[in-house]
């Protein structure tokens, strides 16, 4: 029997069986690399709001997992508000205290309604679980300080807050889950389909090894 492996036909069907599989590592290095270097939203920090400090909220913040979930925090309406391009209000946002100081949260405007018109007194949210992704708050602080003509240090300061924000309306933890999980479907994908490439080149290589001997044996007298 002939080897057949270097025809064209099988060479062609391995040579995607290896394209295939580096495409499935660069897919597993790229998660790999998103969860380590950038961001990962499969770890949520359990909180209690007695108990974290500042400091604990800053590393976590600082971390690859920026995500919380502090629980049994009184949340209490600022009357500040965020709105988009069309002018529609997309968050609120609220103040919590915490161990040792207190921090701001944008809630969801779709899930807490409209707060804007009301005539009551602040919404206040008690032993609410508040979770979200831990930012820099700097944008809306700064919004706040200026509307009420203090410097962003001394709006801290005065109100015992600390620069964070709880961004609980976001989507962002959820969408890095999806890229993710397609990312590795592509992987296994990408493995499942280099391995049937690799399969068929030898089948096709056998064909051509029997089609050789079968020539070889018809010529024979």
């Amino acid at each position: 029997m002939k080897n057949k492996t270097n025809h064209p036909a099988v060479s062609a069907l391995r040579i995607r069986a290896l394209v295939l599989w580096v495409l499935s590592g660069v897919f597993i290095v790229l998660i790999i690399g998103s969860i380590c270097f950038y961001r990962n939203p499969w770890v949520t920090h359990t909180l209690d709001a007695a108990q974290v400090s500042a400091e604990d909220l800053e590393a976590i913040g600082a971390g690859h997992s920026p995500y919380v979930k502090i629980e049994g925090i009184d949340l209490t309406f600022t009357g500040y508000y965020k709105v988009d391009d069309t002018g529609a209000v997309t968050a609120y946002c609220f103040t919590g205290d915490i161990a040792d100081t207190a921090i701001f949260a944008e809630l969801s405007a779709d899930e807490l309604g409209d707060l804007v018109s009301t005539d009551e007194e602040a919404p206040v949210l008690t032993d609410y679980t508040l979770s979200g992704q831990l930012i820099d708050g700097s944008e809306m602080i700064l919004m706040i300080a200026q509307t009420e003509g203090v410097e962003v240090e001394k709006y801290l300061e005065k109100n015992g807050l600390t620069a964070l924000t709880v961004h609980a309306h976001g989507k962002d933890q959820e969408r890095m889950r999806i890229i993710q999980l397609i990312l590795l479907i592509l992987a296994i994908g990408s493995l499942a389909a280099g391995w049937i490439h690799w399969s068929e080149s030898g089948v096709v290589a056998r064909e051509l090894a029997a089609e050789g001997t079968d020539a070889d044996l018809s010529g024979e007298e």
